[in-house]
């Protein structure tokens, strides 16, 4: 994965100094530039050899030229008015620049001092109020790993508890859900969760055994046109796609399924990525 994304760099370049051009037409709204003015500079090449200093002499604009400059600068200010920058749009921009230095510096990185990071990070000590994740033992995969009680996500159920929290940003304080991988007895809530948050995308940060161990249940069908069922909850498989292009110019082992998710009136479609 690396190798092919040094090989696309310069491409990546390339779009990412379109991206800068982009942002600067969006924010900026120069005046034109003022034409170079030469009298105030030395002349050299007189007859007798010596430089001489001219003189600034102060620039007063005619009645028709301030009446044009007045004119220009009230356009300006009345495009700017009707036309705002796109906040949106900026930030756009500047995430996706952010998420590609990020990528870039997590490749370089390299496995082993990933995991050797992870190490540190993991005897780390961070003092947070777990209320629902202490109490709630068996819907936890891994007991060292508290699910924040003031940003938990609380299901519209008798017990309200799943270990995922919101991940919020500038623009929505419930942006992202961090959730675990689901048990075999927490798959429901798991459904549960995607109706009730409305949610279209499901990334899938593991793969359900790695290295022997069970990472994560299979809580959706694998072949196409395939469902199953969890409590209330009927899961069809719509299609998937392998391999998918242009994310992040990569030849990932993508895989995109779409989801069709029922329960009682109430169906959505989501869209699952998997590695």
């Amino acid at each position: 994965m690396a190798s092919n994304f040094k090989k696309n760099q310069p491409e990546e370049k390339k779009t990412f100094f379109k991206i800068i051009k982009a942002m600067a037409a969006v924010t900026s709204n120069p005046l034109p530039k003022p034409s170079k003015r030469t009298d105030n500079k030395y002349r050299k090449g007189d007859e007798d050899g010596s430089k001489r200093a001219r003189k600034k002499k102060s620039y007063c604009p005619s009645a028709v030229e301030a009446q044009t400059i007045e004119a220009v600068q009230d356009k300006q200010h009345s495009h700017t008015q009707q036309h705002p920058p796109d906040t949106a749009l900026i930030f756009d921009l500047k995430a996706e620049l952010a998420m590609h230095a990020f990528v870039n510096q997590t490749l370089n990185t390299g496995v082993a001092a990933l995991r050797s990071e992870y190490r540190v990070v993991a005897q780390m000590r961070i003092n947070i109020v777990a209320t629902s994740c202490q109490a709630n033992p068996t819907r936890n995969r891994y007991q060292d790993v508290p699910c924040q009680e003031q940003k938990r996500v609380k299901l519209d159920l008798p017990n309200d508890y799943i270990h995922a929290n919101y991940v919020g940003t500038h623009v929505n304080e419930k942006r992202f859900i961090c959730t675990q991988g689901p048990l075999d007895n927490t798959i429901s809530d798991f459904w549960q969760m995607i109706l009730q948050e409305n949610t279209d995308n499901i990334i899938m940060l593991c793969n359900c055994i790695e290295t022997g161990k069970i990472k994560c249940a299979e809580y959706w069908p694998q072949q196409t046109g395939q469902t199953m069922q969890f409590g209330p909850f009927s899961i069809t498989n719509l299609g998937v796609i392998k391999k998918c292009p242009n994310i992040f110019s990569v030849e990932a082992n993508i895989q995109l399924t779409t989801l069709l998710v029922k329960k009682e009136d109430k169906e959505r479609e989501v869209q699952l990525f998997s590695f």
